[in-house]
Order: structure tokens, then C-alpha cells, then sequence
């Protein structure tokens, strides 16, 4: 009898144990499912102005359409959420277009033979097309023939391989075969040095290019998964699958740092050829910021590309030690420098007005308080405020830049998660809303954002939306109010996010 007691034991044990691994799996990969649509919210935000009823009522905003994505009769929305967000749709690319192009190229060579120069233009034609239906295989070999081709009449340098680089890059990317991302943007580069002089403006421009090309790298490649599980799992196994996430966040990180030297490159060659008021030259320093920036946060991008400003604070639970890595982030030191230029560039225009001077100085003192040095940022701030006034600013020029009525968060140099910029969606684009939530906080004179409240939404079960809207706010600072120069506290900031999904 004890040993039938013992077996009882020994198998209701082990059910339990099955009972809870299955629970907790499924836990994990419904809490991951549901970050990754998440992800892929888009906010927007508008003030709310209070009515004598007291009933919030939405400023207009152009172009928002209110659209239910799950449909009226799904109850527990949030809880039949697909398991993946929505992809984009090919364009349907008739066989009679990929047809016309494969009589073009035979008859190109019955008539002048298989490396006639006039077969490259053909050849990149029909690749484009495979890419575009999302057949990259095909493209990817029709933009390697163009290249032997190309070399064979041309040479081994020539300005016409840019647009086949840009091409297998563009295809290699999307197979996510990253080693030969690599090696041809690191041939674009070499091709690039070889066809400009050193320090030419034509370099200037090569370089700028193939920095951008860097960073589209780098955005789509990070994003190749959001399951922070999954990077564990590899952590464990080790580097050995071509597909694991971490190892995606980690080539991204690379197509960063190039873009950062390019940058930077680029850069210096205008300054050493004294090109102060180049029309680039402003454009390529914010991007050279956006890049320090980033590189500054790279074991957080790893963990989590979309809240990585917040995610060794939640990870660690110390908030001294996040202020501590903030505080001591390489890109800080370099940032200062960046805006340090930034400012003498606009002093030296005369074409520059006052205002974009002030605003330049402001961003400074955002630089400051994104980094979390609040003290330097509230001294620059305040000299912001007092060279506006010395300036005689226009009432409404000094409410738009120091107490609008739309909170400004920061930064401004990089896309925030869950916004626009984050999908390259423009802000005149019009959006298919899927609801909306009203929402009321307060910002102190740090920036912080704090007692969150939700007044009112769309959809009684949107919890997981007012969840991540309070992230969103919490995520990164906001830009102070200043008022006669001094940092305050602003209550009782009443706004309504519409939100979407990308």
C-alpha cells in the first residue's frame, strides 16, 4: 500500500509539474505575441480642451478616420489579437511585364551576344520587378549577371555598379542574409573611394549615402524579432543559427557604427574645406547625433530595439544605477561637441534667423537632460531663455519654444517608439485609427512625466493599449516648461491618443 501511495504521489507530481510548464510557456509566448503587436502601435496625440459641461471634447485633426480592427462583435479584444502584426501586400506584378523582359534580354543576345553592355539596363529592370513580388533568389542572380556584365565592358570600377550594390544590398537584406549585407556595403564604400578624390564634395556625397544606406541596414535588421525569450534561448544555445535574433541586433549595431565613421567622414571633409554653410551640412551632424546616441545604448537595443531607454531600469530594478549609465554614456560627451558645432555653424550664417538659433540652444539643453544631467540642462535652458528675450522674441515665438501647449518629448534627433517616425510615416499622411484614449499627467521640472490617469477610451477593453500608452509617456523626457526663465511643473496636461496599428 505505500508503494501505491508513493506511485500516486510520484505521477500527480509529475502532472503538476507538466500542468505548470505548459501554464508558464504559454504565458510567455502570449505575453511575447502581444508586446510584438505592441510594437507596431502607432500613438498621436492632440490636446483636449475642457467644454462648461466638463466633458472633454478633440481639437480637429486633419486626416484621422476612426476604424474598429477587430470588428464590432469580437469581445476581449485584446485577447483574439493576431498572431503577428499585419504585413504588407506585394505589388501584383504581372507575368506579361516579367515576360516582356526575358524576350527583351533574349533577343538582346541572339542579336549582340550574352555580354552586350545594353543588357545591364534590362537585367536591372527585370530585378527589380522579382523584387519587388518579393522573389529575391531570382533578383539576386539577375543583379550578379548585370555586374559581371558590367565589369566586362567597363572595368572593374565604374559608377554603374552603384545601382546593382544598392540592389543586392536591398535583396540580401530582405532574405536577411546579413554576412553578405556586409561585404557589399563594405564595397560600396571601396567602389566610392575609388571613383572620388580624397576630400572631393563628390565624396561628400558618396559618403552621406552610403552612411544612410547603413542606417536603413541597421533599422530594418533590428527589428527582425521583438521576443526578448528568444534571445535568451540563443544565449544559451550559443551564435550558431544564421536567424537568431541576437545575432541580427548585433549586424545591426555594426551598420550603425559605419554609419557613424561616414558620418563623420563626411563631416570633416566640409569642415576641413571650410564648407560651413554647405546645405548638408546641418542635416549630416543631427544624423552623426542620431548615431552616437543609439551606439551609446547598444546592450539595451540588443535586449529590447523599441524601449531600450528603459529597459536596463526595468531589467536591473536600480534607477540610481540606470541615472549612473545614462549619466556616464560615451554618446553624451560627443553630443555636447555636435551641438557645440551645431551652434557656431548658425552663428556664422547670416542667413540664420533668431529663432533657429534659440531652438538650436534649447536642443542643447535637451541634450543635456536626455543624458540626465539636470543641472546643466537647467542652466542651458535658462540661457536659452534669456538670449530669446535679449533678442526680443515675439510673444508667440517664446510660447512656441518654451511653454507650448503640446508637451514636447524627447529626443528629437532619433524616431520614438510607437510613432510615426519610428515607420516612416510622414505626419500629413492620413491614418485608419482603431481608438483612442483620453489621458491626463503632469511633468515636473525635470521632464518626468507622472500621475497617469485614463479619463476615457474607445474601447472598454483596450487595457493593454492604456498599458503601453503609459510607457510610452514614461519611456523617455519630456522637454520642461519655462516660464520667466525658471523650469516648472505643469499639471492637469489633458490629452487624446488615437492609435493604430502598423
Amino acid at each position: 500500500m505505500y508503494i501505491f501511495y508513493m506511485k500516486l504521489l510520484t505521477s500527480c507530481s509529475q502532472s503538476l509539474v507538466l500542468v505548470f510548464l505548459v501554464c508558464l510557456s504559454f504565458s510567455c509566448v502570449t505575453h511575447a505575441q502581444s508586446d510584438e503587436i505592441l510594437d507596431a502601435m502607432i500613438f498621436d496625440g492632440v490636446l483636449l480642451n475642457k467644454t462648461t459641461t466638463g466633458r472633454l471634447q478633440e481639437q480637429v485633426v486633419k486626416g484621422m478616420q476612426l476604424q474598429s480592427l477587430f470588428g464590432e462583435e469580437a469581445d476581449n479584444k485584446f485577447l483574439v489579437m493576431p498572431m503577428s502584426f499585419p504585413q504588407p501586400e506585394l505589388p501584383d506584378i504581372s507575368g506579361q511585364e516579367i515576360s516582356a523582359y526575358q524576350f527583351e534580354i533574349n533577343e538582346l543576345e541572339r542579336r549582340e551576344g550574352h555580354f552586350s553592355p545594353q543588357l545591364i539596363q534590362n537585367l536591372l529592370m527585370l530585378a527589380g520587378l522579382y523584387q519587388r513580388q518579393g522573389n529575391h533568389l531570382e533578383a539576386i542572380a539577375l543583379y550578379q549577371r548585370a555586374d559581371h556584365i558590367s565589369r566586362i565592358n567597363y572595368g572593374l570600377y565604374d559608377r554603374g555598379q552603384l545601382p546593382i550594390i544598392e540592389g543586392l544590398i536591398k535583396s540580401y537584406l530582405a532574405r536577411e542574409d546579413f554576412e553578405s549585407v556586409n561585404e557589399q556595403q563594405r564595397y560600396l564604400l571601396f567602389l566610392s573611394q575609388k571613383l572620388h578624390d580624397q576630400g572631393s564634395m563628390e565624396q561628400v556625397r558618396s559618403l552621406a549615402e552610403i552612411a544612410d544606406y547603413n542606417m536603413e541596414t541597421f533599422s530594418q535588421s533590428l527589428l527582425v524579432t521583438t521576443d526578448p525569450s528568444a534571445i535568451s534561448m540563443f544565449r544559451l544555445g550559443g551564435m550558431d543559427a544564421p536567424g537568431a535574433p541576437e545575432y541580427a541586433r548585433q549586424f545591426a549595431l555594426e551598420s550603425l557604427y559605419r554609419a557613424r565613421r561616414h558620418y563623420a567622414d563626411a563631416i570633416s571633409t566640409l569642415i576641413e574645406n571650410e564648407r560651413f554653410q554647405h546645405p548638408r551640412l546641418l542635416e549630416l551632424e543631427y544624423k552623426y547625433l542620431e548615431t552616437i546616441f543609439l551606439a551609446g545604448f547598444r546592450g539595451e537595443l540588443i535586449f529590447n530595439p523599441h524601449y531600450y531607454l528603459t529597459s536596463a531600469r526595468v531589467s536591473a530594478n536600480l534607477p540610481n544605477r540606470w541615472t549612473c549609465l545614462r549619466r556616464n554614456n560615451e554618446g553624451y560627451e560627443l553630443g555636447i561637441k555636435t551641438f557645440e558645432r551645431i551652434l557656431a555653424y548658425l552663428e556664422l550664417d547670416e542667413s540664420t534667423t533668431d529663432v533657429e538659433r534659440v531652438r538650436a540652444r534649447i536642443e542643447l539643453a535637451d541634450c543635456h537632460l536626455v543624458f540626465g544631467w539636470q543641472d546643466a540642462a537647467r542652466e542651458e535652458y535658462a540661457q536659452a531663455f534669456a538670449r530669446a528675450r535679449e533678442l526680443a522674441l515675439s510673444p508667440e515665438s517664446m510660447t512656441l519654444l518654451f511653454s507650448p501647449e503640446i508637451p514636447v518629448q524627447l529626443p528629437l534627433f532619433t524616431a520614438r517608439p510607437n510613432s510615426r517616425e519610428k515607420f516612416s510615416i510622414s505626419a500629413e499622411t492620413p491614418l485608419n485609427y482603431s481608438g483612442y484614449l483620453d489621458v491626463s499627467y503632469s511633468i515636473n521640472s525635470n521632464g518626468t512625466a507622472g500621475g497617469i490617469k485614463v479619463l476615457d477610451k474607445s474601447d472598454r477593453d483596450a487595457y493593454k493599449v492604456a498599458d503601453r500608452l503609459r510607457r510610452y509617456l514614461r519611456n523617455a523626457p519630456f522637454r520642461p516648461y519655462i516660464i520667466d526663465g525658471n523650469l516648472v511643473e505643469r499639471d492637469q496636461i489633458e490629452m487624446r491618443y488615437y492609435y493604430t496599428f502598423q
